[in-house]
């Protein structure tokens, strides 16, 4: 017979080879945490605004996250660091980062808009 522990760690195994395992494990933490009535808006409320840089960063990592599908994560992610009550639009974000947006790039998170304008840099600084 099978003992609880090889069990769990044979569906851990395969939901982790399923690529499920991440998502399953964020959408728990996101349904506790409405659970125990730690939804956006008490968050909101108890959390005190980050500083202009923070928020940037936050919104770059949701957008990848959205973008990339991770529903999920990005929920969480969203509640966690409040990145909805405080947005920038992309045009803002793209002045504040100074980056250019372009008709191609603007359908790619503004993350990799970043890491290609970092790139550039960093060649033209080899030059």
């Amino acid at each position: 017979m099978v003992s609880e522990d090889e069990l769990l760690n044979v569906l851990k195994t395969s939901l982790e080879e399923r690529g499920q395992y991440g998502r399953l494990k964020a959408d728990l933490h996101y349904q506790l945490m409405l659970a125990l009535g730690l939804d956006k808006q008490l968050i909101d409320a108890n959390k005190p605004q980050p500083p202009l840089s923070i928020s940037m960063v936050n919104q770059l990592i949701l957008e990848y996250l959205t973008w990339s599908g991770y529903n999920f994560s990005g929920s969480v992610f969203s509640a966690e660091s409040s990145v909805s009550s405080n947005q920038l639009s992309r045009e803002e974000l793209c002045k504040q980062l100074n980056v250019k947006d372009s008709p191609s790039t603007s359908q790619l998170p503004l993350l990799l808009a970043v890491l290609t304008t970092v790139k550039e840099v960093k060649t033209k600084d080899k030059d």
